[in-house]
């Protein structure tokens, strides 16, 4: 883009894994991701998707209106950012579109997804287990593992197929976990009894 257009001031961008050409030593090199920052005149900044925060610059400009200078910082919304209940509300409601598209579904393989058995099988969920192992159940019912779907839903990322995968039994496969299901019996980590 900028051999295109070498007047831009700035691009912000999501993709900052996309090859580049570069100079190593004068000799021309593949990068396989590239930095933030001046680029010639151009200042290049990215936004990632790995943590939850805001990225932002504070600019200095010369007396032409050009970018001369960037202080880049991150700001982390940890718990005690409050959530805007309509900001949240709007946020629910895209990751539910996004989350039910077939792309997103598609793009998180099954756990075990080489075990035929766990791909083809039938699950039961812990409910059918528990009038012949009741101390089992007891006992998994006071794990994390029992609430695991329930940390989504407090983070609201119950949506999100490369979370749920995790938290839920057999996730991808034609007889487990579907997303956006009302039906609870394959939520949280639990046996993956087979066969009934």
């Amino acid at each position: 883009m900028l051999a295109a257009f070498p007047d831009l001031d700035v691009i912000v961008s999501t993709d900052d894994e996309t090859g580049g050409r570069v100079d190593t030593d004068g000799n021309p090199d593949v990068a396989s991701g590239d930095t933030q920052g001046f680029h010639g005149q151009t200042l290049v900044l990215y936004t990632t998707q790995s943590s939850y925060g805001l990225n932002g610059a504070t600019l200095g400009l010369d007396a032409g209106k050009r970018i001369t200078s960037a202080d880049l910082f991150a700001s982390w919304l940890g718990d005690s950012v409050a959530d805007d209940p309509r900001l949240r509300a709007d946020l629910t409601k895209f990751y539910d579109q996004v989350g039910r598209t077939q792309a997103a579904q598609a793009s998180v393989r099954p756990l075990f997804g080489a075990d035929a058995a766990m791909l083809d099988g039938d699950f039961a969920g812990a409910a059918k287990c528990q009038p012949c192992h009741a101390e089992e159940h007891a006992q998994w019912k006071d794990t994390p593992h029992a609430s695991a779907y329930k940390t989504l839903l407090d983070v609201h990322r119950h949506y999100q197929p490369r979370c749920v995968v995790c938290h839920v039994v057999g996730y991808g496969t034609p007889k487990g976990f579907k997303l956006g299901s009302a039906d609870t019996h394959l939520v949280g980590v639990q046996t993956t009894q087979r066969g009934w």
